[in-house]
C-alpha cells in the first residue's frame, strides 16, 4: 500500500507554534491565523494526495515567509502594526503557486523527491512574491517589503 498522505509536513508548524510561544506573534495575527493556515494546507494536501516531499516544501516555505516577516518585527525600533496583513493578502499568491505546482508535478508525472521538492518550493515562493509586491505597494505600506 502506497503511502499519499504523509504527516513530515507537520514538523514545521510545530517548530513555528514553538518558536511563538518563546518569542511571541510578532504579526499580531494569533495562534488562530497559523492553526487555520496549517489546516487548510492539510486538506490541499490530503485532496490532492500530494507527496510527502511537497508537502514538506510548501509548509517549510509557509512557515519560513511567516519567520521572515516576523523577524522583521521583532529588530526593529518600530514594529510594523500591518505586517501580519501584508503576509494574510499575499497568501493567495501562494495557493496559486501551489495548485500550478501540483498541476504541473501531476502532469509531468515527476518520480523524484527532490524534484518535488524544488518545484514545490519554487513556484509558491515566486506565487507568494508576486502577490506580496501587488498588495505591499499598492494596498498596504509594508514597511521593508515595500518597495515605493
Amino acid at each position: 500500500m502506497k503511502n499519499v498522505f504523509h504527516f513530515s509536513f507537520v514538523l514545521p508548524f510545530i517548530a513555528l507554534l514553538v518558536i511563538i510561544g518563546i518569542k511571541g506573534d510578532a504579526l499580531y495575527l494569533g495562534v488562530y491565523y497559523y492553526l487555520v493556515s496549517f489546516a487548510i494546507l492539510a486538506t490541499i494536501f490530503y485532496l490532492a494526495k500530494a507527496k510527502p516531499a511537497f508537502s514538506f516544501a510548501i509548509s517549510f516555505i509557509y512557515v519560513s515567509s511567516v519567520i521572515i516577516y516576523m523577524t522583521f518585527n521583532w529588530f526593529t525600533d518600530k514594529p510594523e502594526g500591518l505586517l501580519g496583513l501584508g503576509h494574510t493578502f499575499s497568501m493567495p499568491g501562494f495557493v496559486v503557486g501551489l495548485i500550478l505546482s501540483l498541476i504541473y508535478i501531476k502532469r509531468s508525472k515527476q518520480e523524484s523527491n527532490i524534484n518535488v521538492f524544488f518545484i514545490g518550493a519554487l513556484t509558491t515562493t515566486i506565487g507568494f512574491l508576486i502577490n506580496q509586491l501587488i498588495i505591499c505597494n499598492t494596498f498596504f505600506d509594508c514597511g521593508a517589503f515595500s518597495l515605493l
